[in-house]
């Protein structure tokens, strides 16, 4: 049971300096925002509309790549020339200057600081810096679900000083994603990609509760060897040991699409050769597959089923129309598989897509994540 509150449902009092915390991790190409990465940015308006409204005065932080060096200049120059969204950039995270065009930020007003892994004391969690970020603001507002199973300073330190709520599209992260703990059945969990990491122990998590785990991509063709069938010299993770837990529950295609010699053609898993590449699900066969969509009430999909990096992308597509024309409630998640579902410009087809990535797999393990646990103000931040 939350013990926190959404933003959007507290009265913000005109001037109140308010710190979001954002998701703002999008992906560059040439110093310029890809196209296909602006779902983050727009999740965040929500939030940042409700503020200005109510004539706060905001500072966004967020990080941009995984070490720091990335500079967040290209993001806020993109929200104010194709999003028309005002917002100011100061190179630093933390200096007098910052605090001095946070004070002066009319009502309204926001201002995008540099990233925030630029600094040593976020990753390390370091109680000062948190103490410094808390310092620029009255209130605090998690708008990053996607980076709230990490233990950063933004996300778990800075709580602990100031008040803290939820961002909008937090709150429908965590909505979406709860109701996923205990669905509507048939549930049928849809899983593709890849390397096993953490989907192996979702797989493993989910399997009693759902009716089906459909598993495609590089990650079905563990369960192929496991079955004694020929994956030819297809991508397989040789640490991985799916034994234990491979029942008639879990769907893999049986038809592929393989890579033969340079030329593509459709297969049935006994048709493969040693010298075989299964690059994607074939568009044939997989009745199986399908009829499991169909009737199923709950479908969460992660992971994309073909080599999309390398242009094989029918299958999933195929897999992403198939699901939109289910009655099920659908949602998505994962960076791969909402880029695909972004290419082909279906995102509203679905119920929810969840920006949450390793979030989200770590929240449906184990129901709650360090950034939530940090609003519950009940995290040992260490």
């Amino acid at each position: 049971m939350e013990t926190f509150s959404c933003i959007c449902d507290t009265y913000i009092e005109p001037g109140t300096r308010v710190l979001v915390r954002a998701d703002c991790n999008v992906p560059l190409s040439g110093g310029t925002i890809d196209p296909e990465g602006i779902s983050r940015l727009q999740a965040l308006l929500p939030t940042l509309e409700y503020l200005r409204s109510a004539g706060a005065r905001i500072i966004i932080i967020s990080h941009l790549g995984s070490d720091g060096s990335a500079s967040l200049k290209p993001v806020a120059e993109y929200m104010n020339t194709t999003m028309r969204i005002p917002v100011g950039f100061i190179p630093e995270v933390i200096s007098d200057r910052v605090k001095t065009m946070i004070e002066s930020l009319p009502f309204g007003g926001m201002l995008m600081l540099e990233n925030i892994r630029s600094v040593n004391g976020e990753m390390s969690n370091d109680a000062e810096f948190a103490k410094q970020l808390a310092g620029y603001a009255d209130i605090y507002v998690n708008e990053a679900f996607s980076a709230s199973h990490r233990k950063h300073a933004s996300i778990v330190g800075v709580p602990q000083y100031i008040p803290a709520y939820s961002g909008i599209h937090f709150e429908k992260e965590l909505q979406y994603l709860t109701q996923l703990l205990e669905p509507e059945q048939p549930f049928v969990l849809v899983v593709g990609g890849a390397k096993f990491g953490t989907k192996l122990d979702l797989i493993q998590s989910f399997l009693p509760r759902c009716s089906n785990i459909i598993v495609g991509g590089a990650l079905a063709h563990s369960f192929y060897k496991n079955r004694g069938q020929s994956i030819g010299v297809s991508l397989v993770d040789t640490t991985v040991d799916v034994s234990s837990f491979d029942t008639e529950k879990i769907l893999v295609p049986d038809t592929v699409q393989i890579l033969r010699n340079g030329t593509v053609g459709d297969v049935t898993l006994e048709q493969i050769t040693e010298t075989d590449n299964i690059i994607d699900i074939s568009e044939k066969g997989n009745t199986h597959i399908w009829e499991s969509l169909k009737s199923a009430k709950t479908i969460l999909w992660n992971g994309p089923f073909g080599y999309y990096e390398g242009g094989y992308t029918a299958g999933t597509e195929l897999l992403a129309k198939t699901i939109t024309k289910t009655s099920a409630q659908t949602v998505i998640g994962g960076g791969d598989t909402v880029t695909v579902i972004s290419g082909l410009k279906m995102e509203k087809q679905f119920d929810f897509v969840s920006m949450a990535g390793g979030a989200m797999l770590d929240f449906l393990l184990s129901g709650t994540l360090p950034g939530i646990e940090a609003l519950e103000k009940k995290i040992d931040v260490k």
